[in-house]
């Protein structure tokens, strides 16, 4: 079995870049998900969209979606992480098992838990790190060790959101970020990759790749020693420099109401404009007249579109100093007004977060 971890900030485009390589490759995939929260609703997704969207040739080799909501896969401490790994490898035994962590999972440790449970039927291929081509300054700039953590650890880097992008606007961006000297950066959005550049992935495997991670826990466990009076470490075990990831927090809902595609939009207006805290994330699903309707949004900017048909309604938002009671409102309540979005929309420029 071979494991490729997927890895990525809140809303950089895993969940859409798993559902290309399985269209792309037609391999026989079990997907490990790891949801910021105890809700998810990527796993749901992608076996309905599986389902629906694959022909009867793809079908045959359908996704099978394992959800782990139990916590954080990459604290140190997670044995039940390490032990799934290990059940699907005996009850499965698929030829590739993708690993999709949260977006506030430091990857080195998943690496390090990954890399005491490799034998000679399990092997860990070189990751891959999803970099939103749209916010990843603004991400640099607010979380700069996790930053720094998804692009060291990446054995190729993907640059998503980036399909208007040329080669010279690759490059630059490719340079800013510092793409590291060992690490693969392809100058195209993936959906004008061939088939041999998946298929490349699914063979990336350099034993060498892993040594890094036990040199760099190394060096952060001696520095946490040095500097523990200094230093606090949250609850995930995860350094404290990004003090503002361990303010981060979610909010689930089921049972949305949502009128019509107009009124979702004002409500998105209000999650935007900072009056129930700063959201980061939010994504969600649920019935609107006769058909379901996903959103996505990262930070100012949303996508909305048709989704299948599913068996529930699920929204979550993720971010900082969020307003439960107001959020419940908002989602569990009824149709905004015209007057009241014109309100929200008009005070967009002062946000109360």
């Amino acid at each position: 079995m071979n494991i490729l971890v997927i890895s990525g900030f809140l809303g950089a485009g895993k969940t859409s870049f798993i559902k290309a390589m399985a269209k792309a490759c037609q391999r026989q995939f079990v997907v490990v998900e790891n949801e910021f929260g105890e809700m998810n609703l990527d796993g749901p997704m992608l076996a309905k969209e599986d389902l629906e969207n694959m022909s009867k040739e793809e079908a045959l080799s359908k996704m099978e979606i394992w959800e782990l909501t139990e916590g954080c896969i990459c604290c140190s401490m997670n044995m039940d992480f390490s032990q799934s790994i290990l059940t699907i490898a005996n009850a499965l035994d698929p030829d590739y098992l993708l690993v999709e962590p949260s977006g506030v999972a430091h990857p080195n440790r998943i690496f390090e838990n990954l890399r005491n449970i490799q034998y000679n039927r399990i092997r860990l291929l070189k990751g891959i790190t999803i970099m939103d081509g749209e916010n990843y300054v603004e991400y640099r700039h607010t979380f700069p060790e996790h930053f720094n953590d998804q692009v060291e650890s990446a054995g190729t880097l993907v640059l998503s959101k980036s399909e208007d992008l040329n080669e010279e606007d690759f490059l630059r961006i490719g340079a800013d970020i510092g793409i590291p000297d060992d690490c693969t950066f392809p100058l195209r959005h993936y959906s004008k990759w061939e088939r041999e550049d998946w298929f490349r992935l699914l063979e990336d495997y350099d034993p060498s790749f892993l040594e890094k991670f036990a040199e760099v826990l190394a060096e952060e466990r001696a520095a946490e020693h040095n500097h523990h009076h200094h230093v606090e470490t949250h609850a995930h075990g995860h350094s404290g420099a990004d003090m503002d990831m361990e303010e981060m927090e979610h909010i689930g809902f089921t049972a949305i109401d949502c009128f019509n595609p107009a009124d979702l939009i004002a409500k998105l207006h209000v999650l935007i404009s900072g009056r129930f805290g700063h959201t980061i994330r939010a994504k969600g699903y649920f019935p609107c007249r006769d058909e379901y309707l996903y959103f996505d949004l990262v930070n100012k900017s949303y996508q909305i579109h048709r989704c299948p048909d599913m068996d529930d309604s699920r929204l979550v938002v993720i971010g900082r100093y969020l307003d439960r009671e107001g959020l419940e409102k908002l989602f569990l309540g009824t149709a905004m007004s015209k007057e009241a979005t014109e309100q929200v929309i008009a005070e967009m420029e002062q946000p109360r977060f």
